[in-house]
């Protein structure tokens, strides 16, 4: 489209380029004011002439150029457009025209101004929008807010909504604004079914084009509303399977017992009902299925706690607002004979005194019972030595009584048993044993000396003795106990000795004398005394209540004014408890004094808080005694503040000046005043405050004033404000200050313009036609009323002018909408004040138009790409074309005339927007490449088109994920493989192709990755660091393979890797030294020790032996269990040191690092060891010898703290008595490596004896009785008889000495007889056959060797080897008599 270019605006700026002679051009257009302007389409066409140059030089020809500038061309005198414009990009050119003639050159500047045409569609972004509500959303409901822009300015971006396709024809849905919204039509859920529950709708934004003649653009979105059903059932429950719900107790946990059914007419989630059990079951008893409804057992039941269960059981649905029903289901528990009779306790100890009737109840009450309901139980007596005893049943309770008189002289105990059974089917019995001890009967009570006084003083020691009782029995084998009849806290009496010490200091004050009453006891009978102690006074120090008083004291107080009394107890009496007081220091002591009987501190100055507002005292007290006793206390007094200052205005007065047309809020000025009080009580805090009405506020805490309303200087030129200062003292003071506030004038009131001013007029109008009449007042008066108009900005190539007087706007040009179609100027009206005062309004001229122009394509051919797999509807894109007409000329429409490649109806365009969509899901590997036929038409009369068209082609995505060939793999590796070793390759494949289908392999970080690392070409697993099989024996990484898709996929695997052993580690002792002794003889047991040592390997490489580091011939040890036993009989009071190694299995094998050294040190039974006799069974005895050795180790230990006890011998003899034959060593000593050769100190027999016996027939002492002994029944404890222990070396007995003499005689006759006959061979024989000697020799060596084999297998016993030469180390320097 050609415009018509007028000059309508000139910029400044002139060049003149002068020879040394002749004339310069002149330029006629553009001006040579500068201010020249021209505007043009943005769409103009390149080679349009915008403007036409003209310059004069008196007849002489003028040649015209561009001297800067871009995007135009000058032919002769006019302007041609040489590109393209887009407003968006840029809106103005700025050129230099030159006019050169004879030499001479002139230049001028030109702008041309871009305008912006509609060129570009609204776009929505993004262009699919999804958003989920709810069935039956009330009216006005937000769905999703849209956004759509447009590049162009004005009018031309705007971008209006509304609903093009997809929606009900009910209407279900509107857009309001830029949100689309639901309409008062209700939305059915259940009615969507063939919508999938789905809205598709299909939103248009359309433009507003300007200038007119531009057709209308739009831009395309899809909005997907998905809707969610509303939860409007309830679940229904029509009962449970089986109806009648009965359970045996004993049923297995996890049977299912019933069914509960129910239903839901609800879809979806909504329907999709959840059970559970919400009461009845409080123990966890039961538990139902969440899904099925299924009620199964989660604990075992027992009919006898619990016969039935009535449970609430809830039905819920899976909705957002959940609905639910409850109903009761009633399980019915029966009884089975599942309970053992129960007696509590199972095992009775009881003693019995010896002159006990019969028949007299024992236990009164067997407390047996059986939980199984309607149960009978029935007793009898399976273990009744000598009958002495019976069960007695009446009712539901069994007693036990005695049956004959006991004699403690003939059996001090009784072990008995009885067997309780119930009548069930099977019937099940348990048994309680009793055991009996006969006491013997207690005739005399305990007598005291006398009575006990004794004097201490209130100072004596803590755990001094202060008397020690005693108490004499006749009766025989009585210990006496002695205790206090009450308590005493101060008093501590040794229980057996009778010491009494003092545990709490004495008072005199609280208690001069005390009583005790004492007891003394033989554990039957008692008797009582009186012990008096008197308490002697020791003076004692004063003690102040409090060592720190503090207080709070106002200033300005009179002298005198009592402010604190101290008090000092001293509960001494006489002189001793007077007590006088004094200020000692202090830096308040010249501002106060005290009373020295009372206490009382009182001022002895006036007291300013402002001169000193904190002070210390110390007080000190003093008793009266000789010499005198002193304490101090500390008293801390703290000013309190009187408010008696009022705040001071700094400066006294204020003065300011401020504008008329200062805006309400404007600061004016800020007061400023001072309080010389502290902060206590807010003394010194105030607040500002005004009583004058003033249009000013002032601020109470800041003091700044500013105006609280609009100010006039014409109605008040100045102001006077009082302004208070009080502070928020208990009673405030008040300061008092003015401000003097003046009003300076200013012109402020502006032009006023009415009316409004918009019209449309043809192109044709004729030059100096009026079309406004511009109507503006001004408020003020005088020169600041006289108005001026003036066209700002609007008026394009000057078409208009307006006449500065009246405001009269008339045509000053021909008009032509193709060149401008709207015109929107700017008036400007001003007062001639100063500064002058403006108003502004925008006149609208709107010119008409004709339609002359085809649609055009704005881009072609047409090259479209789509995704395959895309939903229907998905846009593939826009082709625009454009309209130089506007209105409906310009409107256009789109549509697909025919497709010529890739079938029909796959695609289908917005006959608005241009867009086109697919209309089913491309599948790209079916075709690949579409060709359609479409059609533009504009809106005119008649309807003009223009035909096009367009491929698309389908691209393809990547849907596939790679697949591996295995989906788990298994591998192995030996620990400690090098880095780089190969262990597996995975292989995956993807089956889509080009980039979609190149695979790279890697190992997921979540997994173990530092062991592997992985090709990502090839997928060659390799190893990455060490792996250790003791820390790690099996690991299992996840191993990725991805593809190169711009979206990538990932398949996965497992790959397994198990870690093989190699003997790398070496048998480790679990202790370095053992510490053993043993019997010289093994009567009993030969076991010595037993060493353990461990393997970190596994297999045969952790399988471990055990030997000696040297042969012994005491000693063998089991390759297996390490067990060392002794081979033959042992020299008593000897020590042995053996060290023992150990070897694993492996290849090669490994020894232990360190050996672990053994120390054995044998003793003779009869002279350390001593037997136990017990009345109860072996079994019972290991079950509680732990306990037993802890006890008896504890009664060693009062004599020697870290004396050690141990077991050589365990002994059965009958079903009630049991030897156990102990030793005990007085120290520890040896258990530590260091004391490797300090003496073992054993405890002589007789010693242990005398300790834990009353008499020679083993009669257990009170030490080893009482009711932590009663378990273990000690009827007597002996020593151990000589046997074939004796300590006597053979060789030194009488028979060992007289056939070592016979040895000798007989070896001395056969040596000489032997010799003889050997110098009666030498003289026969003059020589002997060497190799007769050597075969002599090959025989000896033979012989010797079968004494002595070498060869022995692994599991050979260590004894067996023959004796190498000694490397052990034996030591034998005991005296020749144990230490005992």
């Amino acid at each position: 489209m050609t415009s018509t270019c007028i000059p309508l605006s000139v910029f400044l700026g002139f060049t003149l380029i002068m020879p040394s002679t002749g004339t310069i051009p002149s330029f006629s257009s553009p001006s040579t004011s500068g201010l020249s302007h021209v505007s043009i389409n943005e769409d103009t066409l390149i080679g349009t002439s915008v403007y036409h140059a003209i310059a004069y030089d008196s007849g002489y020809p003028v040649i015209y150029t561009i001297s800067s500038g871009i995007g135009f061309t000058i032919s002769g005198q006019t302007i041609y457009t040489s590109q393209d414009f887009d407003y968006e990009t840029k809106t103005s050119y700025h050129l230099r025209i030159s006019a050169s003639s004879r030499g001479y050159t002139a230049t001028v500047p030109l702008t041309v101004n871009i305008v912006d045409v509609n060129d570009n569609s609204p776009i929505f972004s993004p262009s699919v929008f999804t958003s989920t509500i709810p069935e039956n959303s009330p009216a006005g409901t937000s769905v999703k807010t849209l956004s759509c822009r447009d590049a162009d300015s004005g009018s031309n971006g705007l971008c209006t909504m509304r609903i093009q396709t997809g929606d009900d024809v009910t209407g279900k849905f509107t857009i309001s604004g830029t949100t689309l919204v639901t309409t008062s039509t209700a939305i059915d859920y259940e009615a969507l079914s063939s919508r999938h529950y789905m809205y598709t709708l299909v939103v248009i934004g359309v433009d507003s084009p300007s200038p007119t003649g531009y057709p209308i653009r739009t831009g395309t979105a899809y909005v997907y509303v998905t809707i969610t059903g509303i939860n409007e059932f309830y679940p229904r429950i029509s009962g449970t399977s089986p109806s009648r719900i009965s359970v045996s107790e004993d049923s297995l946990v996890g049977t299912t017992i019933a069914s509960v059914l129910a239903s839901d007419t609800d879809r979806g989630e909504d329907g999709d009902l959840n059970y559970s059990i919400i009461g009845g079951a409080s123990g966890g008893q039961f538990g139902i299925t969440e899904d099925t409804g299924s009620i199964y057992l989660r604990k075992g039941l027992d009919f006898e706690t619990t016969q039935s269960y009535l449970l609430a059981v809830k039905v819920a649905d899976s909705g957002r607002h959940v609905l639910s029903v409850t109903t009761t289901v009633t399980v019915t528990v029966t009884n089975v004979n599942d309970n053992t009779p129960v007696c509590l306790p199972s095992m009775h100890f009881i003693s019995v005194l010896e002159n006990k009737a019969h028949p007299a109840a024992v236990i009164y009450d067997l407390a047996c019972t059986d939980h199984d309901s309607g149960t009978t139980l029935t007793y009898i007596m399976t273990q009744n030595p000598g009958n002495k005893f019976m069960v007695s049943t009446v009712g539901g309770s069994a007693a036990l009584v005695l049956n004959e008189s006991l004699d403690y002289e003939t059996t001090v105990y009784y072990n008995l048993q009885v067997t309780v059974t119930d009548n069930g089917y099977p019937a099940l019995s348990s048994t309680v044993s009793v055991d009996v001890t006969v006491l013997n009967v207690n005739e005399d009570r305990p007598v005291f000396a006398g009575t006990y006084h004794v004097v201490a003083s209130e100072d004596t020691v803590l755990g001094s003795t202060l008397v020690t009782v005693t108490a004499t029995d006749r009766d025989a084998g009585d210990t006496i106990d002695y205790g206090f009849l009450l308590p005493y806290p101060s008093f501590r009496m040794d229980p057996r000795v009778g010491t009494i010490l003092l545990v709490r200091d004495l008072d005199y004050e609280a208690s001069p004398s005390h009583g005790l009453l004492i007891t003394a006891s033989d554990g039957s009978l008692s008797t009582t005394s009186t012990v008096t102690i008197t308490v002697d006074d020791v003076n004692e120090a004063p003690v102040f209540i409090l060592s720190t008083y503090s207080v709070s004291f106002l200033e300005n107080q009179p002298v005198r004014t009592p402010v604190l009394r101290v008090f000092a107890a001293d509960r001494d009496a006489g002189a001793n408890g007077r007590v006088s007081y004094r200020i000692s220091g202090g830096d308040g002591a010249s501002f106060f004094s005290i009373d020295s009987v009372s206490g009382m501190i009182s001022t002895s100055t006036i007291i300013d808080y402002e001169v000193n507002n904190f002070s210390f005292l110390i007080i000190q007290a003093s008793d009266a005694a000789l010499p005198s006793l002193t304490t101090q206390c500390l008293v801390r007094v703290r000013m309190k503040d009187i408010n008696d200052n009022s705040p001071v205005f700094i400066p006294s007065t204020f003065t300011t000046v401020i504008t008329e047309g200062a805006p309400v809020g404007t600061t004016v000025i800020t007061v400023t005043a001072a309080d010389a009080d502290s902060a206590t009580d807010n003394n010194n805090v105030f607040e500002f405050s005004t009583t004058s009405g003033v249009p000013f506020t002032i601020h109470p805490t800041s003091g700044l004033i500013w105006t609280n309303s609009r100010l006039d200087r014409e109605l008040t030129s100045s102001y006077e404000m009082v302004i208070l200062a009080t502070d928020k003292g208990p009673t405030p003071l008040t300061g008092t200050s003015t401000v003097t506030i003046s009003l300076v004038d200013v012109n402020d009131n502006a032009p006023s313009i009415s009316g409004t001013y918009d019209t449309t007029i043809d192109e044709d109008t004729g030059v100096n036609t009026v079309v406004f009449s511009v109507n503006a007042t001004d408020l003020d008066r005088g020169r600041n009323k006289y108005l001026s108009y003036v066209i700002v900005s609007g008026n394009m190539d000057s078409d208009f002018r307006i006449d500065s007087k009246s405001g009269i706007i008339q045509t000053a040009d021909t008009l032509d909408r193709e060149r401008h179609s709207l015109y929107r100027m700017i008036i400007r009206v001003s007062d001639n004040g100063t500064p002058s005062r403006t108003a502004s309004v925008t006149c609208t001229v709107t010119i008409g138009d004709v339609n002359d122009n085809f649609p055009v394509w704005k881009t072609q051919p047409f090259q479209l790409n789509i995704k395959e797999n895309m939903v229907p509807g998905f846009p593939a894109d826009y082709i625009r074309a454009t309209d130089k007409d506007i209105g409906t000329n310009a409107a256009l429409t789109y549509e697909i005339v025919n497709y010529w490649v890739g079938g029909s109806n796959p695609f289908m365009i917005n006959s608005y927007s241009s867009l086109i969509t697919s209309t089913e899901i491309l599948d790209r590997e079916s075709v690949d490449t579409y060709v359609l036929w479409c059609r533009v038409y504009d809106g005119g009369s008649p309807r003009r088109f223009t035909d096009s068209n367009v491929t698309i082609t389908v691209l393809d995505l990547n849907d596939n994920n790679p697949v591996f060939e295995k989906r788990h793999y298994f591998a192995s590796i030996q620990e400690n493989s090098q880095i780089g070793t190969s262990v597996l390759i995975v292989s995956a494949s993807d089956n889509d192709t080009g980039v979609n289908a190149l695979l790279s392999y890697s190992i997921d970080t979540a997994t173990q990755t530092q062991y592997l690392n992985i090709n990502r070409t090839t997928g060659v697993l390799v190893v990455n660091a060490s792996v250790d099989r003791e820390r790690v024996s099996l690991f299992t990484v996840t191993v990725l393979a991805t593809d190169a898709g711009a979206a990538p996929r990932t398949g996965s695997t497992e790959v397994s890797v198990s870690v093989q052993d190699v003997n790398d580690n070496s048998p480790v002792f679990r202790q370095i030294f053992y510490n053993a002794e043993v019997p010289n003889i093994d009567t009993c047991s030969s076991v010595v020790a037993m060493v353990t040592a461990t393997d970190a390997d596994d297999g045969p490489n952790a399988l471990i032996s055990y030997y000696f580091d040297s042969f012994s011939e005491d000693f063998r040890i089991d390759t297996t269990s390490g067990t060392i036993s002794s081979s033959r009989k042992l020299t008593p009071n000897k020590r042995y040191i053996q060290f023992v190694n150990a070897r694993d299995n492996g290849s090669p094998e490994r020894e232990a690092v360190t050996k672990t050294t053994v120390r054995i040190d044998t003793y003779s039974p009869s002279a350390v060891v001593v037997a136990f006799h017990l009345g109860v069974t072996k079994t019972y005895f290991e079950s509680v010898e732990v306990c037993f050795m802890s006890l008896l180790t504890g009664v060693f230990r009062t004599l020697y703290p870290t004396a050690i006890v141990k077991r050589w011998c365990l002994i059965e003899q009958s079903n009630s008595l049991t030897i156990v034959k102990i030793y005990v060593l007085q120290d520890d000593t040896t258990n530590r490596m260091i004391n490797i050769y300090s003496k073992k100190k054993f405890l002589a027999a007789s010693d242990v004896l005398s300790y834990v016996t009353m008499d020679a027939k083993g009669k257990p002492s009170y030490k080893i009785t009482g009711t932590s002994w009663r378990p273990y029944h000690i009827r007597k404890v002996v020593g151990e008889s000589p046997r074939d222990d004796d300590p006597t070396p053979w060789v030194r007995t009488d028979t060992g000495i007289g056939v070592i003499t016979a040895c000798v005689i007989v070896g001395f006759v056969g040596v000489t007889l032997a010799s003889i006959k050997v110098v009666k061979c030498i003289k026969s024989k003059s020589s002997v056959d060497v190799n007769e000697r050597v075969a002599i020799h090959e025989n000896s060596k033979t012989s010797f060797t079968k004494r002595h084999p070498k060869d022995h297998g692994r599991n050979t016993a260590v004894s067996s080897i023959p004796k190498p030469p000694k490397r052990f180390e034996e030591i034998n320097d005991w005296d020749s008599h144990m230490d005992l």
